[in-house]
């Protein structure tokens, strides 16, 4: 399959116009193989699963997109949307390097907003020290190397930084963030324009696989029954239990975490900020400051036992106390962030490979079923939405996706 260009029909229509929106009449329409083309489900409406539809929709295949809420309503809106291609695994790196240098493109043919400022890691503390290290001796081997800074360096590229008693600090080029909801938005408007069909709230209760590749694959869903010829799982925490009936167990952590967003406030920085462990945050576009404190809550606070058992929402007056709390842990290495007033938080459910690692590919077993499940879905988005496009559309195996499939042997690197 040819890579496509996006042929800028915003001209006669207006993506803005074309904004989804709940669609109730396509799903009768859902087995029909109008001059043949090939039917492709996908079950998911983040980033990820909006990336795929367009790109198998420009690849000429008749595409249904399946979501169960709407579209960015899971882990996408609670990301904090960094692209970045930080990793201590080379190969993967690689991988997350050829997915930025596809966002840039992206970036400007559909108007993603993104904001290309870089990154700044820095830490106070004896302890981090040296966490860098990796990445950066890496980065430098594909020819991108990063900038040491010392407390002058960092001060005159981050004015409006205060780090404390300086351990390291440093600047890579490499990498922006965006509004995870506008640019899912920005894909799924392309890929209605190249025909998708967007339908939501639609769930998905059964998957039922023909014997064969050539039988395609039948769903059971809210709206009826549906046949596709292919079936593109992009459900993130909800995959493992849509593929079990098929016999594959998808070994996912459970990690929470909680996002905070102030209310917009002037423009201090176009960079991300990797602060003393764990500690991350960024300037969002309309000004709001937005990040987190810890990559999942701890698990001996008696409060977050409903959190670490399953999905929910943030409890009634829980969210500003964290919020605030947060935002006073930015604000000691950030002294302007003390005139951020909270907004909300958002408490997001990411899928994660107990080895860190997508999970990309043909369900073992069920050949008419493929899947696409990783952390790093903003991140990842353009590159594994083209791959999988030209596989399950185009016929291509891609052999930037051999690490990665399903029937690889899990070594848990992340701890539980």
């Amino acid at each position: 399959m040819e890579r496509r260009t996006f042929l800028g029909l915003a001209a006669g229509a207006g993506l803005s116009s074309l904004l989804i929106g709940c669609e109730t009449t396509e799903s009768a329409n859902a087995s029909v193989r109008p001059g043949g083309r090939l039917q492709v489900g996908i079950v998911g409406g983040g980033m990820l699963g909006a990336s795929i539809a367009m790109y198998c929709a420009r690849g000429g295949a008749e595409v249904t997109l399946l979501e169960k809420a709407a579209p960015a309503a899971g882990a996408t809106s609670k990301s904090l949307a960094w692209i970045n291609p930080f990793h201590n695994d080379k190969t993967y790196m690689g991988l997350r390097l050829e997915s930025i240098k596809r966002w840039q493109a992206l970036d400007k043919q559909l108007g993603m907003n993104a904001i290309w400022g870089g990154h700044v890691g820095f830490t106070d503390k004896p302890e981090d020290k040296g966490r860098f290290d990796i990445q950066a001796r890496e980065l430098a081997d594909y020819g991108f190397p990063t900038k040491p800074l010392d407390q002058a360096e960092l001060k005159h590229m981050s004015p409006d930084i205060d780090p404390g008693k300086l351990v390291e600090a440093y600047y890579s080029e490499l990498g922006g963030h965006l509004d995870p909801v506008h640019a899912t938005n920005r894909y799924l408007e392309a890929a209605k324009i190249a025909g998708a069909k967007i339908l939501y709230p639609c769930t998905v209760s059964a998957i039922e696989p023909g014997g064969n590749l050539s039988a395609g694959v039948d769903i059971v869903t809210s709206r009826g029954r549906m046949h596709f010829d292919r079936l593109i799982v992009v459900a993130g925490v909800d995959t493992p239990k849509m593929l079990a009936p098929l016999g594959y167990k998808l070994p996912l952590l459970y990690k929470p975490g909680a996002l905070v967003h102030s209310k917009p406030m002037p423009i201090l920085t176009r960079k991300v900020y990797d602060g003393p462990s764990p500690l991350e945050w960024k300037q969002a576009a309309n000004g709001s400051i937005v990040g987190l404190e810890a990559s999942v809550p701890p698990a001996h606070v008696a409060a977050h036992a409903g959190i670490l058992s399953e999905p929910m929402d943030f409890p009634p007056g829980i969210a500003e106390l964290h919020g605030n709390r947060i935002l006073s842990k930015f604000a000691a290495y950030m002294p302007a962030v003390k005139e951020a007033e909270f907004n909300f938080m958002t408490l997001g459910f990411r899928p994660f490979p107990v080895d860190d690692r997508p999970v990309v590919g043909p369900v073992p077993g069920a050949p008419a079923v493929s899947m696409c499940v990783t952390h790093s879905g903003v991140t990842l988005a353009p590159v594994l939405g083209e791959a999988i496009a030209n596989e399950v559309v185009g016929g291509q195996l891609e052999p930037m996706l051999a690490s990665y499939r399903p029937t690889r042997s899990f070594q848990q690197t992340q701890p539980a």
